[in-house]
């Protein structure tokens, strides 16, 4: 089997990048564009009756959110480095309220990075787009089904080097399809989805990615079959702070029997309001994937892989914008 050094890996993937990101957010803003004209066509005509109540079942917002950081350092005795940091994110979200359904959908897009001196390191990286169907079935209760995709824009690097590249655009995607029942409370601060049958699918453009997530050589492609657990709540702690936390679960029943299944993803949001237009988050986030594989090196030769827990924290003074809560 040929192998690859990490300079050709980085000039593979540097090549295709572009083209894939172009095509990846197309699709996403095609979904979106599908959406908007079903919503149109949804549109009851125009009445003369003036007291004619017109339905509303389409919402839509999104949330633009920018955080910067900045320090510099002139004949400065104490030591330092010039740095350079910054968040950008994107939140939109279109969802469809019928008698009997609901159908929301929702893009989320993140990119950040620092730079100290001369070194240039990405901090965030998330495309992630998914749409969610659910029917009514008793109080509380949908029949509900969903498919989520998340990837990122750029290259990743190992930690400890920034010539072996790790991650990259499409590499990998990951793909979860599931069906199952959902419970949402009243006021919508509590949602619960259990799934007995889900997919999740890892999918790499670049083979040479795909032993780091447990890709088969020469393979693009593996996936899992297993059940899905997605719990969500919010609440607010006092006027202007929010607290929001996610718990995804998936238990593979395919390699139940001979290796580590369970897969853990938890997230935690602190949100404090300022004004209109700056708020204040701590994010913290824990995930177990026995899919994704480390390498474990002695005298920087690499002996062997080893499943981790992953753990990110983010503190973040940001600009906020909002558009939404309009209906039509």
């Amino acid at each position: 089997m040929k192998k690859f050094t990490s300079l050709q890996v980085n000039r593979l993937t540097g090549k295709r990048n572009c083209r894939n990101i172009f095509i990846f957010c197309t699709f996403a803003f095609l979904h979106f564009g599908f959406i908007s004209s079903i919503l149109a066509q949804d549109a009851p005509p125009a009445t003369s009756d003036a007291t004619t109540e017109v339905p509303k079942m389409w919402t839509n917002d999104a949330l633009f959110q920018l955080g910067l950081n900045q320090s510099a350092f002139v004949n400065w005795a104490a030591g330092g480095e010039n740095t350079y940091a910054g968040l950008g994110r994107i939140a939109a979200n279109l969802n469809r309220k019928g008698k009997e359904s609901l159908w929301e959908n929702h893009l989320m897009l993140a990119y950040g990075a620092s730079q100290q001196g001369k070194k240039f390191t990405k901090t965030e990286d998330v495309i992630e787009i998914g749409t969610r169907y659910g029917y009514h079935a008793a109080k509380h209760w949908n029949y509900t089904g969903i498919v989520t995709a998340t990837t990122q824009f750029d290259k990743g690097y190992l930690p400890d080097n920034d010539t072996v590249a790790t991650s990259s655009f499409l590499n990998p995607l990951k793909v979860v399809a599931s069906i199952g029942m959902e419970y949402k409370s009243n006021n919508d601060d509590f949602d619960l989805l259990l799934s007995p049958i889900a997919l999740d699918f890892t999918y790499v453009l670049d083979t040479i990615f795909g032993h780091r997530y447990s890709i088969d050589p020469g393979k693009h492609m593996t996936y899992g079959l297993g059940a899905y657990v997605n719990a969500a709540y919010k609440h607010q702690l006092m006027e202007n702070v929010n607290l929001g936390t996610r718990m995804i679960l998936f238990y593979d029943y395919i390699t139940m029997m001979d290796e580590p299944s369970l897969r853990v993803d938890w997230n935690v949001i602190f949100n404090m309001k300022i004004n209109s237009f700056l708020a204040m988050n701590i994010e913290m986030g824990l995930l177990y994937d026995p899919k994704v594989k480390f390498d474990v090196l002695e005298n920087d030769v690499i002996v062997g892989q080893e499943r981790r827990w992953q753990f990110k924290e983010v503190f973040m003074l940001n600009f906020t914008y909002k558009l939404g809560g309009k209906k039509a």
